[in-house]
C-alpha cells in the first residue's frame, strides 16, 4: 500500500508541474480596428490677417472604410523587426470600421511574456493573378477587381445643407511600424487589447481645410493622408 501511495503523489507533483507553465497561463492578446470619429469636421480659430484655404465641403460624415491588409506582426523588445514576431497574421483580410464602431477581431493569439515595443502592419493591393481567387470572397471583392483598390471608403458629404453620398477609392500601399515608447509589458494570464484606430479626420483635411473627396484634384493629398490616418491604442 506504501508504494501505490508514493507513486500516486510523485505522478501529482509532475502533472501539477507541468500544468503551471502550460500554454493557457501564456499572455493573451488581441488586435481590433476602430473608428475615431464617424465625423469630420473642422473648427479654426482664424488669427487677424492670416490667409487660410476654404473647405471644399462644410462636413464629411463616414460610413465605412475598408483597408485591405497583407500582414500584421506584433514584435518583443528582443526580436529583429524581419522577423516573424510573436504574433503573426498573414493575409489577405480586411480591415473595417463604420458609423456605428463595430468592433472588428483583426487578430488574437498568445504568446511568451515580456515586453512588447513594435506591431507591424502592411496595406495590400491585389496582384492581378490574384484577382480570381478572392472575387466571390464576400469579405474581399471588393479589392478583387481590374482596378485592384487598397482603401475604400463609403460617406456622405455636407456643403449648403445638400448631403452627397460618395465612394473614395485608393490604391496606396503602405508598411507601418508602431513602436511603444516605453515598451509594454505582457505578463502571465494577462488579456491585453490594441486598437488599430483610424482618424477620418486626418485623411479629409489639408492646412485645416476639408477637401471633398469627389474632386479628382484632391487624390494626391488624400492618398498621402492615408499614410499618416492609423494609430495604435492599447485599451
Amino acid at each position: 500500500m506504501k508504494k501505490i501511495i508514493a507513486i500516486f503523489v510523485i505522478a501529482f507533483g509532475i502533472y501539477s508541474c507541468s500544468d503551471s507553465n502550460s500554454p493557457t497561463n501564456l499572455p493573451e492578446v488581441k488586435i481590433v480596428s476602430e473608428l475615431s470619429s464617424p465625423l469630420v469636421s473642422v473648427f479654426r480659430n482664424v488669427k487677424p490677417n492670416e490667409q487660410i484655404q476654404a473647405n471644399e465641403v462644410d462636413s464629411i460624415k463616414i460610413s465605412s472604410i475598408k483597408v485591405l491588409m497583407s500582414e500584421l506582426k506584433l514584435f518583443s523588445q528582443s526580436d529583429d523587426s524581419s522577423s516573424d514576431g510573436r504574433l503573426n497574421k498573414v493575409g489577405p483580410f480586411a480591415y473595417f470600421v463604420d458609423s456605428v464602431n463595430t468592433i472588428r477581431l483583426l487578430a488574437t493569439g498568445t504568446v511568451p511574456a515580456g515586453l512588447y515595443d513594435k506591431l507591424k502592419l502592411e496595406f495590400h493591393r491585389f496582384d492581378s493573378n490574384e484577382i480570381s481567387s478572392y472575387i466571390n470572397n464576400s469579405d474581399l471583392k471588393e479589392f478583387a477587381t481590374n482596378d485592384r483598390y487598397s482603401v475604400i471608403v463609403k460617406g456622405v458629404k455636407y456643403k449648403s445643407g445638400i448631403a452627397t453620398h460618395f465612394a473614395y477609392y485608393a490604391t496606396t500601399t503602405v508598411n507601418l511600424m508602431f513602436k511603444f515608447a516605453p515598451a509594454i509589458d505582457l505578463t502571465e494570464s494577462s488579456t491585453t487589447t490594441f486598437a488599430i484606430q483610424l482618424d477620418p479626420n486626418i485623411m479629409f483635411t489639408k492646412n485645416s481645410s476639408l477637401l471633398d473627396p469627389t474632386n479628382s484634384s484632391n487624390v494626391s493629398a488624400i492618398e498621402n493622408n492615408i499614410k499618416n490616418m492609423l494609430k495604435l491604442i492599447k485599451k
